[in-house]
């Protein structure tokens, strides 16, 4: 495969990595293209100018657009803004952001981070409540991240794409290593475990007993005996309120773990179950989040 012409098809792409063309992200279907198993006519966000300059490379003739494809590189561009209040932090959309354009945390809220948004639309379908809007932006190419001075305007979505590109990059690389550090760590794991069962299973063998047993005396056994007593009443005299203290923590672990499992169990039903479950556990999430700013605020 002739590299720099990879480069060249890549590099003409504008890196949304959205999917549209039935490829996982704009170099798979660079590659495609390059082995002549893809058309040069399956890339909306790259629109006609980008078909174009796909022909050039190519030296083919220009493709126009199906009816379908058209529609869609007829859009204007659109970035994704998360309804924060109705958002339950199931990190769902994060993973599915091919850039790390999205912040939060499990169970926190989530928020686009507007100028790296490239509108792959990749993060709505996972979202299980809905929250995630495409909302039109005047801009001809995204990222907005991307964007530079130029006096040349048609420069501007080459470095968008290149900006993109690059965020895009950074993120395989991340979890790319990732998974690596997961699978060393389930194979010291793993090797551990073989280790403690090898250990087990050896033969027992009777070594012999060199040590000098020596009879206690009279006073040692006192001093043993009154040292336990002692124990034995420090524990006892211990205080009504490190007890009632150890009590409410104990209750607070309890209460905790408690609504850690219910909020498992509705994000369970959120993926898994019918639709009346997934309805209840939508209202679920919500009462818990409303009761959790409440107590915050308080």
């Amino acid at each position: 495969m002739d590299a720099v012409l990879l480069a060249k098809l890549n590099n003409s792409l504008p890196q949304t990595q959205c999917q549209q063309c039935g490829y996982d992200g704009c170099l798979p279907y660079a590659q495609a293209m390059l082995e002549g198993a893809a058309p040069i006519n399956l890339c909306p966000p790259g629109g006609d100018v980008g078909v174009r300059g796909l022909a050039e490379i190519l030296d083919v003739p220009v493709l126009p657009f199906t009816s379908d494809m058209a529609a869609k590189a007829a859009r204007p561009k659109t970035l994704a803004v998360i309804r924060e209040a109705d958002c339950i932090g199931c990190t769902a959309c994060i993973k599915a952001c091919p850039v790390d354009a999205i912040l939060g945390a499990n169970k926190r809220m989530h928020t686009v981070i507007a100028k790296e948004c490239t509108g792959c639309e990749l993060c709505v379908a996972p979202c299980p409540v809905d929250c995630i809007d495409m909302l039109p932006v005047s801009s001809p190419f995204l990222p907005l991240g991307g964007a530079v001075l130029q006096e040349e305007a048609f420069a501007q979505p080459r470095v968008a794409a290149a900006h993109a590109r690059s965020r895009y990059e950074v993120r395989s690389l991340r979890l790319l290593r990732n998974k690596a550090a997961r699978e060393a760590f389930l194979q010291a794991k793993q090797a551990q475990l073989k280790a403690k069962l090898a250990l087990t299973q050896a033969p027992m063998v009777a070594e012999p007993d060199v040590t000098v047993l020596k009879m206690a005396s009279p006073s040692d056994i006192i001093a043993a005996a009154m040292a336990r007593a002692k124990a034995r009443l420090s524990e006892n005299q211990q205080t009504d309120a490190q007890k009632a203290a150890e009590a409410a923590y104990r209750q607070e672990q309890l209460e905790t773990a408690t609504n850690d499992a219910e909020i498992r169990n509705a994000q369970r039903d959120i993926k898994y179950g019918s639709e009346t479950e997934r309805q209840q556990a939508i209202a679920l999430l919500r009462d818990k989040k409303r009761a959790a700013r409440a107590k915050k605020k308080a």
